[in-house]
């Protein structure tokens, strides 16, 4: 039930990595309080999770995404209204990119999640981090790294 509605809450996979790292192979099952406090936390934020509205194709959108060292986080808004939430963990290949590096996968992200709602429209990308306006400003023979 949490997978159909992590739509609906901002960041679900990094509240939710704790729980998602006892479900990897090889790792021992032991529920701690602190897997008990994330287990409350994602109920309480289901239950308070904001209400989305439709995607309208004629409002302007905008796509914000943002990663931090183990996720990926986005949100599809339009008149600042959020439509609809997406998040994802980091896998361990991914986890040892720089922070540019992964800012940047976090832009190839939503617009891979949000293509059916972006594809043929203008759309506004906003990411925080600043040094990847001027990379992107930048010739492709003149980036330093074949990942960006």
């Amino acid at each position: 039930m949490v997978n159909y509605l992590r739509k609906f809450v901002p960041n679900m996979a990094n509240i939710a990595s704790p729980l998602q790292l006892l479900l990897k192979k090889e790792v021992s099952w032991l529920w701690t309080d602190h897997h008990e406090s994330v287990f409350n936390n994602i109920k309480k934020k289901i239950s308070k999770a904001p209400i989305l509205q439709n995607c309208n194709a004629k409002l302007p959108t905008v796509i914000q995404s943002d990663a931090s060292q183990n996720g990926l986080g986005c949100c599809l808004l339009q008149n600042g209204t959020p439509v609809y939430f997406a998040s994802r963990s980091l896998t361990p290949s991914e986890r040892i990119f720089s922070q540019i590096e992964k800012e940047l996968l976090s832009i190839v992200y939503v617009t891979q999640k949000f293509h059916y709602y972006i594809y043929g429209h203008k759309v506004t990308v906003v990411n925080d981090h600043k040094p990847l306006e001027f990379l992107l400003k930048k010739h492709l023979h003149k980036v330093p790294s074949p990942r960006l």
